[in-house]
């Protein structure tokens, strides 16, 4: 959005604007089930992390988070979520993000 601004072309920047601001709310509002957080150790952003459950077949496959709503796999887990919370290549991961 910031190039097409610069170069005149507001009409794109608005559309992607418009197209990412409804993920935006979801990840950094806490309601996706893998939400960001703000690090104020190293202040970057990271996601909370997921421990993906799918119940064998039995349940709604589901993040699970063990009866904790602040638990945050991340935290402690230098592989979960490709080592995202340990600063692990967000450049590649947050790039892709918007695709």
């Amino acid at each position: 959005a910031l190039v097409a601004e610069h170069v005149g072309r507001d009409d794109i920047a608005r559309h992607v604007i418009d197209k990412l601001k409804p993920l935006s709310e979801l990840y950094f509002g806490g309601k996706a089930a893998n939400y960001f957080l703000y690090d104020h150790s190293w202040g970057g952003l990271i996601s909370c992390g997921c421990l993906y459950d799918d119940c064998g077949g039995k349940c709604e496959p589901h993040c699970n988070k063990n009866g904790d709503a602040d638990f945050c796999p991340c935290f402690t887990d230098p592989g979960m979520d490709f080592g995202n919370g340990y600063y692990n290549d967000h450049h590649f991961h947050w790039g892709a993000m918007p695709s």
